[in-house]
């Protein structure tokens, strides 16, 4: 069996102590051992497989979902990020990533023209119950959670979300910061663990 988990920086662990660059406050080159990933796998004792991408749209959450090749035994869980990141592919991979930190003409052209929030709010539920579904056709054991959006957990028809586990970000505001003053620090990692454990044993 092993934990293989996808998601954004909050899953990669940025900002944790193995994984931060104070040069420019970006993540450091691997996941974090000290992420909830990892710190599950310790508690089950099994491999972890930390698929989190710093910065990913909830788009390129589930396009590496559709992509990842599976073990039966697999348990998969998903922390879903922002609505409000968006990104473009072209047969090579990303051709633009759009996310308010992206300063490029294009990014920003989309939040100037083209974003509505609730468009992506809704095209986030639809990526989140298709890779529900995906899983679930393969017999895929798959947990979801979102890092903000609370509002996405009710939304979510037919999606295994987490009923009782909260939102990621609040574990910060609770427990501790990370060292970049962003993302959640090592107490809020544990915490998390905890809470999915309680759900899922």
């Amino acid at each position: 069996m092993r934990v293989v988990a996808f998601g954004c920086s909050n899953t990669y662990g940025h900002g944790l102590d193995d994984c931060w660059n104070p040069d420019n406050n970006g993540p450091g080159p691997h996941p974090s051992k000290y992420a909830w990933p990892q710190l599950l796998a310790d508690k089950l004792n099994v491999q972890c497989v930390n698929m989190g991408i710093p910065g990913a749209s909830n788009k390129l959450i589930w396009k590496s979902i559709v992509d990842f090749v599976f073990k039966k035994d697999d348990k998969v869980f998903v922390l879903w990020s922002n609505p409000d990141r968006w990104c473009i592919f072209n047969d090579k991979g990303i051709d633009l990533e759009i996310a308010h930190w992206n300063k490029s003409k294009k990014s920003q052209m989309f939040y100037k023209v083209l974003y509505n929030s609730y468009d992506l709010f809704l095209d986030t539920n639809m990526r989140m119950s298709h890779a529900s579904h995906h899983l679930n056709i393969m017999n895929i054991v798959n947990y979801h959670n979102v890092t903000e959006n609370i509002e996405l957990k009710k939304y979510a028809k037919h999606v295994n979300v987490f009923s009782n586990v909260v939102p990621f970000s609040e574990l910060k505001f609770k427990y501790d910061f990370a060292k970049d003053k962003v993302h959640a620090g090592p107490i809020a990692h544990k915490a998390y663990v905890k809470q999915i454990l309680k759900e899922i044993l």
